[in-house]
Parts: C-alpha cells; sequence; structure tokens
C-alpha cells in the first residue's frame, strides 16, 4: 500500500491511495491559507499543526504579522515515541519542536528564508540536519553538538546555489537553493538543486 499526502492553496490537505486517488482516504480543512510543505512518518507520537498563527512576528509598530512556514522535516525518531519536526519560514526563522513534550527545543534566526531542510537519517538519534535558503544559503547542523546559549555547531556555504564554471570556479550571482536530498548509501553526500529563473545548477557535495 502507498499513499502521498497533498496540500492546496486553500489550506486543503489530503492523503490518497495511489492505487485509487480519485478517493481521498483522509480529507481535512488543515488551514486556512496555502499549504507550502509537507513531512510525514509512521509512530505514535502526537502530531503537531505548525500555522503561520502559531508564529508571530512583532514588527516595529507592534502589529504582529503572519510568518509563512516553507519548510518542514521530521528528525530523531528512532522509536515509536521519540519526534522531533524541524520548520523553516520566510523571515529565516528555523526552529526544532520536540513532538513528545510538544514544546520548541531549539531555534534560531538566518539572514534569508528558509526553503528546505532534510536530516541526514529520520529513523536514528539526530545527527546533521541539511538547511538550505534564499540567496545561495547552505548551513550543515551537527545535531550532537548543542552549546547551551550558542545552540548547534554548524558550517555555512554562502555560494552553494552559483554555477562552477569550465575553469572550475564558482562564478555567476547568487541564487535559491530550492532542496537539497542526501544518498541513502552515504549520509555524508548530498544533493543540492537552485538557481535563477533563467537556469537551474545542481551540486553534488559531501561532508568532510
Amino acid at each position: 500500500m502507498r499513499r502521498i499526502a497533498v496540500g492546496d492553496f486553500n489550506g486543503r490537505l489530503q492523503v490518497l491511495d495511489l492505487e485509487r486517488p480519485e478517493i481521498a482516504v483522509y480529507n481535512v480543512e488543515a488551514h486556512s491559507t496555502i499549504v507550502n510543505t509537507i513531512d510525514a512518518i509512521q509512530g505514535n507520537a502526537p502530531g503537531v499543526d505548525i500555522t503561520p498563527g502559531d508564529h508571530p512576528d512583532e514588527s516595529t509598530d507592534k502589529i504582529q504579522t503572519k510568518r509563512d512556514c516553507w519548510a518542514v522535516a521530521f528528525g530523531d525518531s528512532y522509536n515509536n515515541e521519540e519526534r522531533v519536526v524541524a520548520a523553516g519560514y520566510d523571515n529565516g526563522d528555523l526552529k526544532l519542536f520536540d513532538l513528545r513534550q510538544l514544546s520548541v527545543r531549539w531555534e534560531t534566526k538566518l539572514k534569508n528564508g528558509v526553503c528546505s531542510i532534510e536530516f541526514d537519517r529520520r529513523d536514528i538519534p539526530m545527527n546533521k540536519m541539511l538547511v538550505t535558503t534564499l540567496e545561495g544559503g547552505l548551513l550543515v547542523y551537527d545535531m550532537r553538538s548543542q552549546h547551551p546559549t550558542q545552540g548547534f555547531a554548524y558550517l555555512e556555504e554562502r555560494s552553494a546555489g552559483r554555477s562552477v564554471g569550465s575553469n572550475g570556479l564558482i562564478s555567476g550571482p547568487k541564487a535559491t537553493v530550492w532542496c537539497d536530498r542526501h544518498l541513502p548509501q552515504n549520509r555524508d553526500v548530498f544533493v543540492t538543486g537552485g538557481g535563477l529563473c533563467a537556469c537551474g545548477v545542481m551540486n553534488i557535495m559531501r561532508n568532510v
């Protein structure tokens, strides 16, 4: 049995059976606005609904505005109870939710909006978390090393969305890194997809 979860511009969430996609197995109005991203994993941990209303951002004129959640990813799912969800927002906020405690475990703010998040493996205790952003941002967090005030250790690459020329040099303007995926056979290797509207760039990288 294979099922897929989809969301639409009106906030409706549906789970479809791929053998009978015309009939929704699950159908609910999950949000009042667009569903940008979905992730899921099996288990008995409670669910969390990361809606824009749960993440107010206070501006200088004291008016609260709703932030848009662009990326979510499950991790730390090494048994049926432990679960975390990493969520990235349009203003660069990055949050780690502990679903067992139903609390925010850690949060930070990046320079640009978060486009994609992925743990190197989500069915083991947290190891590495890959985050990509607008303006060519790529960050690899070491989720095993957390400082009490400075947060998780990380490495940052600001040219991940730029292409490599024939001379081997990185060239061109900074471009958004839209997605990232780890190689299942070797979690130290991952690929990123980015670029501007006129061209796409895929880079294969390796943690060292």
